[in-house]
């Protein structure tokens, strides 16, 4: 139980920094031409480690779970070397051509703004390197139940970056938090170094690739399809205001950030407990522990929601007038929060149904589902922003995350609630 607090605050002591740095940011310049071209930025980046990060995670941590010290050191070497490789070759095409793509992205952009957005993505495109990296670490992390020392890590990382953003926003202007953010991406690789211990000369005999890529591929090409739509909001929301994307961006990572909490500090745990379980045959245990998760996780959403819904927006009227925040920019702020209360809800509620689908080792149930769900998603979405804008845009986001958990919570208890690691 000590333990649990201990992670409970560190947690949120991590989220609050990664939380206020996009806040100092928005706040300080007020959204507009520099924000939107930060956050259009970091798209690419952003979507590559959606793909490729947290497949990695999903797959590495009830891989490595179980395994002896020896066996997991060789595996977690072989992974870093092969994730160092590959992402050298994938950050080198995407840095070199991204005066092709840039503009293709989002057409609403021109002039100082369009090469501002290029600037920021190659910055950022280094820091997906070291990124991708880390997510080995990470992982190894994670199967070792080590989540004190992780969040310890996170936190140096996060607050040193947000130090730093301080100091240098205001003398260099947006480019600056690009920088930060590698700076962060290089600090916390050499954090997380130790945890792998020293370079070994592996023994790919032992490693069981086909195993990992077995699990990975229908994340990762899953992940390519139905992840895109990224670049559809953002294509969509270029063709508006300035601001607007900053905005959109921002409540989104208002959600994020606490889904991002409730992962860390309950489902994360979970997935190598689950795991051991489930290798154990303990199917009593396994559907117990799994609706405890589901239910607490659903009671804190709830909870939540309702503050949200009740208290929300006299919080945010406190900030009208700090820097370039105007009383628009809190009105769009409110309404976009209740539109994408869908998010919310059953975004959270799906990483539990999706973490305890990856620790029965089936990564292609909740890749089948969204595949499903995201051609109509995606036409939905189109003609909601046509007829409704900003709103409608938002109010189709939360429909498909509500649509994608029902369906998950539905085969997970279908198909495993007999089944056992012998069948």
């Amino acid at each position: 139980m000590k333990k649990t607090f201990y992670i409970i605050f560190l947690s949120l002591l991590n989220i609050f920094f990664t939380f206020l740095f996009q806040w100092y940011l928005l706040i300080k310049l007020g959204p507009g031409l520099a924000t939107d071209s930060y956050f259009a930025g970091s798209t690419l980046p952003v979507f590559m480690m959606m793909i490729v990060g947290t497949s990695l995670t999903h797959v590495l941590v009830p891989f490595f779970a179980g395994e002896s010290k020896t066996q997991m050191r060789n595996d977690a070497w072989i992974i870093f070397y092969l994730m160092t490789c590959l992402f050298l070759l994938i950050t080198a095409i995407l840095y070199l051509s991204s005066q092709l793509w840039v503009p293709l992205i989002f057409p609403g952009l021109s002039g100082d703004s369009k090469y501002l957005v290029i600037e920021i993505s190659k910055i950022q495109l280094v820091a997906m390197f070291f990124l991708a990296v880390n997510s080995v670490q990470l992982a190894l992390l994670r199967a070792k139940e080590r989540f004190v020392q992780l969040e310890c890590i996170l936190i140096a990382s996060n607050m040193t970056g947000f130090f730093l953003l301080i100091n240098l926003l205001p003398v260099h202007g947006v480019i600056s938090a690009a920088w930060v953010n590698l700076f962060q991406a290089i600090f916390q690789m050499l954090l997380l170094l130790p945890i792998m211990g020293n370079p070994v000369l592996v023994n790919y005999s032992k490693f069981s690739i086909k195993i990992v890529l077995r699990r990975i591929y229908p994340l990762i090409f899953g992940n390519i399809y139905f992840k895109s739509d990224i670049f559809v909001d953002r294509f969509l929301l270029s063709t508006m205001y300035s601001g607007t994307l900053s905005l959109y961006f921002f409540v989104q990572q208002i959600y994020g950030a606490f889904n991002l909490l409730i992962n860390r500090v309950m489902v994360g745990p979970m997935v190598p407990v689950l795991s051991r379980m489930y290798k154990s045959n303990d199917s009593g245990g396994f559907w117990a522990y799994y609706y405890l998760t589901l239910s607490r996780v659903g009671v804190i959403v709830i909870f939540t929601l309702a503050t949200i819904f009740f208290l929300g927006q006299n919080i945010l009227d406190f900030f009208i007038g700090y820097g370039g925040v105007t009383k628009d920019n809190i009105q769009t702020i409110w309404y976009l929060m209740i539109s994408l209360s869908g998010t919310l809800i059953a975004g959270i509620l799906s990483t539990v149904t999706t973490s305890t689908f990856y620790s029965l080792a089936d990564t292609f149930t909740p890749t089948k589902i969204s595949l499903y769900l995201y051609p109509p998603y995606i036409f939905i979405k189109i003609i909601a922003f046509n007829f409704w804008g900003l709103t409608g845009l938002a109010i189709a986001t939360s429909a498909d995350c509500v649509l994608n958990f029902l369906a998950q919570f539905y085969l997970l208890r279908k198909r495993y609630l007999n089944v056992t690691p012998r069948n």
